[in-house]
């Protein structure tokens, strides 16, 4: 018997006149740092979740302020080919094939070694494919180096789809 109460429950009983809620980010993060994109939330399970989420918490009575999701590719878990390039005042073209990635790609943060032990000529070989976990919180394994351009794509399609709920949710 689990007698903790939720979050929805604890913004319940403190009779809020306003409440922020920000939910979602993790749906799309957390698969992005991993590499994972079989993990991101379906869209029909996020609405659903997220509906019944915003049904609880309006029966607070509560001003209900809402955000939305970031684009995750953009935080400083991940570098994109251009920035590298840019930082290493080099073409883009020269980067991308040293590294072994495409000029849309990211790389994660675990990827910085590799990085500059290759633009430093202690490394020959492009990055590999596997990197240190950026959290290791998360998971111990290794994940990949690389963020590709279609993944990055697919991330973004989700989150735009996430937003489109979120969006739809609030004006209702």
């Amino acid at each position: 018997l689990n007698l903790k109460p939720t979050q929805i429950e604890l913004a319940k009983f403190l009779f809020p006149t306003t409440v922020i809620e920000w939910l979602g980010n993790n749906d799309a993060l957390v698969p992005a740092l991993l590499g994972q994109l079989p993990a991101l939330t379906p869209i029909d399970a996020f609405t659903a979740s997220y509906s019944q989420v915003l049904d609880e918490l309006a029966k607070t009575h509560a001003t209900l302020i809402t955000a939305n999701i970031p684009d995750v590719t953009e935080i400083p878990f991940f570098t994109s080919a251009q920035r590298i390039a840019d930082q290493v005042h080099l073409p883009l073209e020269t980067v991308t094939a040293m590294l072994g990635i495409g000029p849309g790609d990211y790389v994660r943060i675990t990827a910085q070694k590799y990085i500059d032990e290759i633009f430093t000529g202690q490394r020959t070989d492009p990055l590999p494919g596997a990197c240190p976990s950026p959290l290791a919180a998360l998971t111990s394994s290794p994940v990949p180096c690389v963020l590709t351009a279609a993944d990055a794509a697919t991330i973004r399609a989700d989150i735009s789809c996430y937003n489109d709920v979120i969006a739809a949710q609030s004006a209702a």
